[in-house]
């Protein structure tokens, strides 16, 4: 099977075995198996008016894909979300569901998408999103190569959840979702239909050009305090002009409160060293507060769901080093990789001269980085790319922020890239983590 290509649920190439005799025997091939994409359009044909019917059409379109009832095991926290959403989820969300899953023969006549490769984007229209997001909550797709599980819903649908909220509250997104699309689509023919921007980045296309570190000047870094997490630096009104947000430090790059993000997962690879990828125009569908068992969310009004820029950038992962050096993240090697992937996620859209990039503590929560190096290495890539900075705290960070704030106030403003990263180089390596920043700032007396 080529891999430069993901294929979908209309290939021909697609058949599979119709275990429950659902169509003619004149469909079957020499070998057996029929085209999956007529099974599906047939288990779509019935009208659905429960949370049980809903669950039989799923288990079958997994049964027939995958011989099993798959990770959605059971569909106890899918059940239990329909059933709140009340009667109102077959008359205004499952409709539509089944509308968009099968626009997939008109939006993809060939039956697959192209993988993103470094320096390629996919601009798909929102009729394309949806129909590729449909089949996701179907989970009538085949695992991208490469991926290990995680590319569509069913990791939401099962009662056990390690997270539960967390399951309820993407549900939530992606009913929400549908709920408000228009269908059918306003006219998608236009000369100019709005379009969901997907892009792959290499730092070898983007590598820095003269001046050299020594001349590139340091850009404005701010520190922002938030009472609690929010995901509202994800929408398109709080990023300012030409802005961006850093969404994950992950190299296999998940779900998020966006459902026209979600298809990404189907088309990027697992990061690599120098890769990063760009989304724009993704709408989010809710506003999310808090983490973990403190989360809490609430539906975005229509003037409020347009998408910004998001920038996918994963983040040495330091818990899985040998633990020999006190301080790893400053290692030669491994800062050289953060400062090159940072910028290449940072140079990957052309902007004025006012753009900032949002961040939170990038790459410092399971991946054990340390906080005041990892934000001077952002700093260092904001000012190679020209743009902005601004790093996004909150109560959890405890006296980080404040720390922070201390060395960037001592920082000279006539210092350059080169400058600070000489500074960063001077740490002792076995400085404690979170005393870096200490240690900076004394390095600054």
């Amino acid at each position: 099977m080529d891999q430069s290509f993901y294929f979908l649920p209309n290939s021909p190439t697609n058949r599979r075995l119709d275990r429950f005799s659902i169509l003619n025997d004149d469909q079957e091939g020499e070998d057996g198996p029929v085209p999956f994409w007529a099974l599906l359009q047939h288990v779509l044909q019935p009208n659905i008016e429960s949370s049980g019917q809903l669950i039989e059409v799923l288990d079958t379109v997994s049964n027939i894909l995958r011989d099993s009832s798959g990770s959605a095991g059971e569909y106890g926290t899918l059940k239990s979300m329909v059933d709140g959403h009340g009667p109102a989820f077959f008359v205004d969300v499952w409709p539509k569901i089944v509308y968009c899953s099968l626009q997939l023969q008109e939006c993809f006549p060939e039956g697959r998408i192209p993988v993103l490769q470094p320096g390629t984007k996919l601009q798909w229209t929102r009729l394309q999103v949806a129909s590729l997001v449909a089949n996701q909550f179907l989970c009538s797709l085949d695992c991208p190569a490469g991926r290990d599980g995680y590319f569509d819903f069913s990791i939401w649908y099962a009662s056990e959840q390690r997270h539960p909220y967390s399951a309820q509250m993407y549900l939530k997104a992606v009913f929400e979702y549908f709920r408000q699309l228009q269908v059918p689509f306003p006219d998608e023919a236009a000369s100019n239909p709005a379009k969901v921007v997907y892009s792959m980045h290499d730092y070898h296309e983007t590598s820095p050009p003269s001046p050299e570190p020594e001349r590139v000047p340091l850009q404005p870094i701010s520190v922002q305090m938030l009472e609690s997490y929010d995901t509202r630096l994800q929408e398109h009104s709080h990023q300012e002009p030409d802005g961006a947000v850093v969404i994950s430090a992950n190299k296999d790059i998940g779900f998020g409160n966006s459902p026209e993000a979600c298809p990404a997962v189907l088309v990027t690879p697992t990061l690599q060293a120098t890769e990063t990828v760009t989304i724009e125009g993704a709408a989010p569908m809710l506003c999310i507060t808090g983490q973990r068992r403190n989360v809490q969310w609430e539906v975005l009004p229509r003037e409020r769901r347009i998408g910004g820029r998001m920038l996918f950038m994963d983040a040495l992962e330091i818990d899985e080093l040998d633990g020999s050096e006190a301080l790893p993240d400053i290692q030669p090697g491994h800062l050289e990789r953060e400062i090159r992937k940072a910028y290449t996620a940072f140079s990957s859209w052309a902007s004025g001269d006012e753009s900032t990039v949002y961040t939170g503590v990038w790459g410092c929560g399971a991946f054990n980085g340390d906080p005041g190096v990892k934000m001077t290495i952002l700093w260092i890539a904001a000012s190679m790319a020209g743009r902005r900075l601004t790093v996004v705290c909150d109560d959890s960070h405890g006296g980080f922020p404040m720390q922070f704030r201390g060395l960037v106030d001592r920082v000279p403003s006539s210092w350059t890239v080169r400058e600070l990263r000489t500074l960063l180089e001077s740490l002792a390596p076995d400085t404690q983590r979170s005393e870096t920043v200490k240690e900076l700032s004394r390095l600054l007396e």
